[in-house]
């Protein structure tokens, strides 16, 4: 039977569906009312109905399918799949038995975990390590999945790759697309699952900006007063509204001008609680607070377009990532970064530092940017811990900064 009908192409769906994802062989026949299978393989008319019992009953009496007949010659109340014909039924859908997928993910899994990464050594094969524990239980752990080994070959392939490059700052993803070797817009159309692959390898919330990537096409969110004007004429105020405005790289980058009536710039890199924390207290308006984990390409478009005056502060976490995410910050800007709240406060509870945490903190101590910081970044790699480094631990939060707060004697971008 070349083609397959279309009524068991729809079984051939319905079973995947329900069974596809279970490793483990089946223990019933899958089976589905007859009516209903015809009615989904859009079979309505009594030809194509008698016709699609006349190739079922033909199967069965093939040994592979078994019917529960009605008491006419065509007439069919329910189609079972024995379980000695599922093998059958997936050669002839080209389809790959669930328990040789799995096979053949947990060996690519193992081959993965197997080469050395240059950058992540300890969390890369951790990571592969849970992948196998997950998939040996038959569940897919967010966003790999063991149902399609090509693609699961191809997804490990670019997070290995993409993980192992240093990338200078602000490099756009398409440009990181031509270094890897692949076709544009690879990065972009995996952009989610990349950036879930990061978080679960690196145990925390990481956008692609932590690699040094930045889209096409980011957005800003912030809350206070901020004025564009286009070249139309047009213009956009922020105006009266409150705890959080979103804009686009796009629109920062065709505005003739960007102004704000703020007296301080305030970056914080929890967007979620202390963003919107800040903005609750912001009702005087004279602050422009942006959320900005590692700063995209809005964030660096409304950076270099304000006034050099406008001092700009950054509330961090004060693990290594928390000081990466301020370097960078210092990298793009035109103005000094100062730190808010930013002073390292131990915890003997906390997690370890990784080696990740350890190669980061060497390199924040070898940066020039980051001299007024090395007190904390000292104490950070005696103490061999990460201690209470997140935003949250900071409650109550005091009053905003002011101009004085900034050291003069640091060097100006």
């Amino acid at each position: 039977m070349n083609p397959p009908p279309p009524w068991l192409a729809e079984f051939h769906r319905q079973w995947l569906r329900a069974r596809g994802s279970r490793p483990l062989p089946a223990s019933s026949p899958f089976s589905r009312p007859w009516d209903d299978l015809l009615d989904a393989a859009g079979l309505h008319s009594a030809e194509l109905r008698h016709h699609a019992a006349r190739e079922a009953l033909q199967l069965a009496s093939s040994g592979f399918l078994s019917l529960t007949r009605g008491r006419h010659q065509l007439s069919i109340n329910r189609i079972r799949l024995p379980i000695s014909s599922e093998p059958w039924l997936l050669s002839l859908f080209n389809s790959q038995a669930p328990a040789d997928s799995l096979t053949a993910s947990l060996a690519i899994v193992a081959s993965f975990q197997s080469s050395p990464h240059p950058l992540f050594p300890d969390e890369w094969p951790r990571w592969c390590a849970a992948l196998t524990t997950a998939f040996s239980a038959g569940r897919p752990l967010r966003p790999c999945h063991w149902k399609n080994p090509d693609a699961l070959r191809s997804f490990l392939s670019l997070v290995f790759d993409l993980t192992s490059t240093p990338w200078p700052p602000a490099t756009l993803v398409r440009d990181a697309d031509i270094a890897l070797g692949r076709p544009t817009k690879t990065i972009e159309r995996h952009h989610r699952a990349l950036a879930a692959a990061l978080s679960t390898l690196t145990g925390k919330p990481t956008p692609l900006e932590s690699l040094g990537l930045i889209s096409s096409n980011s957005r800003l969110l912030f809350d206070g007063p901020l004025s564009l004007t286009f070249p139309d004429g047009a213009r956009l105020h922020s105006d009266a509204l409150r705890h959080g405005l979103s804009i686009t790289a796009a629109d920062l980058a065709r505005a003739s001008s960007i102004s704000t009536s703020a007296s301080r710039i305030i970056s914080v890199e929890n967007h979620k609680t202390s963003f919107l924390h800040l903005a609750a207290r912001n009702v005087s308006r004279d602050s422009l607070i942006i959320a900005s984990s590692f700063p995209t390409k809005a964030v660096r478009l409304l950076l270099t377009a304000l006034p050099l005056s406008l001092p700009h502060w950054h509330f961090g976490d004060t693990d290594p990532a928390g000081f990466l995410i301020l370097r960078h910050l210092r990298a793009l800007s035109p103005r000094h970064v100062a730190p808010w709240l930013m002073d390292w406060i131990d915890n003997p509870d906390s997690p370890p530092l990784s080696a990740w945490d350890r190669r980061t903190l060497d390199d924040l101590l070898a940066s020039p940017l980051m001299l007024d910081c090395h007190p904390d970044l000292l104490r950070i790699r005696s103490a061999n811990r990460k201690g209470a480094f997140e935003q949250e631990a900071r409650s109550p939060l005091p009053p905003f900064p002011s101009i004085s707060s900034i050291n003069p004697d640091l060097p100006q971008p």
